[in-house]
């Protein structure tokens, strides 16, 4: 607390406390998710990171590293919160890695931005990266997904369909899913 007085003798001036909310702290080892992510020399493998919430009021979150627990070492920080959520089915195994996936579907409980997942047509699921996601499996494995088709659930549910697999060199992780995954919806790049 913090006291101070004016000179009219006001007297106590209450400190100003910021509102907080509980942050979730997403930790991807995945391959590369960017050509213009790979480092200078390759000396060490990137580890993607992202920051968010469980009511959509994030604003920013901090990532430190300590190699030891006492000395802490900021290394990134996060402005805008990620669009997530977790499974409630499971991804079937694709039948051809090759091919747009028209029979899956898997169902996806949104936390935060579920607003911003809409359908798109062939075309745009062929030729940008609008609807690509990450599913991260219990085990820490990750296959990156593009989806074409969204359907709105009575429930508030989405049930994805019209995928491409296996992006990015994830296709060996293509398999073995399992409802409860964390869905991470990663943002158009248009660098790649």
């Amino acid at each position: 607390t913090s006291i101070a007085t004016t000179e009219s003798g006001a007297g106590f001036i209450p400190p100003k406390i910021r509102e907080t909310s509980l942050a979730k702290l997403f930790l991807i080892d995945s391959p590369l998710l960017r050509v213009t992510d790979e480092p200078a020399g390759r000396t060490y493998a990137p580890l993607y990171y992202g920051m968010s919430d469980y009511e959509g009021r994030f604003t920013r979150g901090l990532l430190y590293r300590s190699n030891e627990g006492s000395t802490f070492q900021e290394v990134g920080t996060s402005i805008s919160p990620v669009r997530w959520g977790t499974t409630t089915t499971a991804l079937d195994d694709p039948t051809d890695i090759y091919m747009i996936d028209e029979v899956s579907t898997v169902t996806v409980l949104m936390v935060v931005g579920g607003g911003e997942v809409t359908s798109i047509t062939t075309p745009e699921l062929l030729s940008t990266t609008l609807n690509t996601a990450l599913l991260q499996k219990a085990n820490g494995e990750v296959e990156i997904i593009q989806f074409r088709d969204v359907t709105q659930n009575a429930n508030g549910t989405l049930t994805l369909g019209g995928f491409i697999r296996g992006i990015r060199g994830t296709d060996t992780m293509a398999y073995d899913h399992a409802p409860g995954e964390i869905f991470l919806l990663l943002r158009p790049n248009t660098g790649d």
